[in-house]
């Protein structure tokens, strides 16, 4: 059995002290980015492996920054799985610190901006939803510079922003919620309403995959967008609306949990919820409520609870055990009716 490169290994190829290494390879300062650039290269063509585990049991870091949107409907969820991992996982000793933001690319950005400005890089690990924006690019890319792991759960920017992504298949939602509304529909015209909010990453995402079915199916389909995420009440004023003035509609599809309860609500009040096709997206106890009640025919589930606990475990196994995690984790979606709402999680 071949012997394990050490670090003492690593700072005679260098021709540095093990101490120097061992603050490079940490992250610690006193090391210049060129001087750590260099160790890392080494210590990575050599084979050298850190003993994680030493490494944070003597260190007295264990606070991880967590960043998800505020608890409401999805995002409960979220918060959810990661509570379940760090609960299933309390013998580490991680500190969670906590910031909340209303689900805009603009919140998130502060709430990055806020997360930093407590903690810096004094961080073990990050967990957050990845955003395309510029001011949420800059706070990862400081933490990347130092030495901070950080995981996305929900939805990705690029791999050079974070260590990996806990995801859902956002296209096959759109594509199985396709698939579901044609079988019904067979054969006829179908005027579908679309609703959600698509500058939102994984809610694009999930408008492309169902458009997609339809464009390929060549069906007789025509579909109107209300792409609109402000309060629930303004979205199920407006869907109402829709629904109440144009009676050619008749399915309503909602890429997002939020719009799924205010697509119900109005169905519900446009007095035509018995004639209409409503298919919505993740299960929560409103959605579930409506799929008891035969409001809603179906949801399509991204299991957001298990991509957090997914995305929780992905970091600790890099942080206690140094296992790197694939690139992308996924969940794949299933199909909730009334008839086995009951029995999913």
């Amino acid at each position: 059995m071949s012997k394990s490169v050490t670090l003492a290994d690593v700072a005679r190829a260098v021709g540095v002290a093990p101490s120097t290494v061992q603050r490079a390879l940490s992250g610690a300062a006193g090391v210049s980015e060129e001087k750590s650039r260099e160790i890392r290269e080494v210590a990575q063509r050599m084979g050298y492996r850190r003993n994680a585990m030493a490494t944070l049991l003597k260190s007295a870091n264990r606070d991880i920054a967590v960043i998800l949107p505020k608890r409401d409907y999805y995002s409960n969820e979220l918060w959810d799985g990661v509570q379940q991992f760090f609960s299933e996982n309390a013998g580490f000793g991680f500190a969670l610190h906590k910031y909340t933001y209303q689900r805009t690319s603009e919140a998130l950005a502060g709430a990055l901006e806020n997360a930093y400005a407590d903690h810096g890089t004094r961080l073990c690990g990050v967990l957050t939803m990845g955003e395309r924006l510029p001011g949420a690019q800059k706070i990862y890319q400081k933490w990347k510079a130092g030495h901070v792991p950080v995981v996305f759960v929900g939805t990705d920017t690029t791999s050079e922003d974070r260590l990996c992504c806990s995801l859902g298949y956002d296209d096959l939602a759109g594509k199985m919620a396709a698939d579901l509304l044609l079988l019904a529909g067979k054969g006829e015209h179908i005027k579908i309403l679309m609703t959600g909010d698509f500058s939102i990453a994984d809610q694009y995402y999930n408008m492309q995959g169902f458009e997609r079915v339809i464009m390929d199916q060549k069906t007789d389909c025509e579909i109107v967008k209300f792409n609109r995420r402000t309060t629930s009440l303004s979205v199920k004023e407006t869907l109402s609306s829709y629904l109440t003035k144009d009676p050619a509609i008749t399915t309503v599809y909602s890429t997002s949990a939020r719009n799924t309860v205010a697509m119900c609500e109005a169905a519900l009040e446009s007095g035509r919820w018995e004639e209409l096709r409503l298919i919505g997206n993740d299960l929560f106890p409103q959605s579930r409520q409506f799929l008891k009640d035969g409001v809603l025919n179906a949801v399509i589930h991204k299991l957001p609870k298990n991509q957090a606990y997914n995305a929780a475990q992905a970091l600790v196994n890099f942080l206690v055990h140094g296992q790197r995690p694939a690139d992308t984790v996924r969940c794949c979606p299933v199909v909730v009716t009334r008839s086995n709402c009951g029995l999913i999680d």
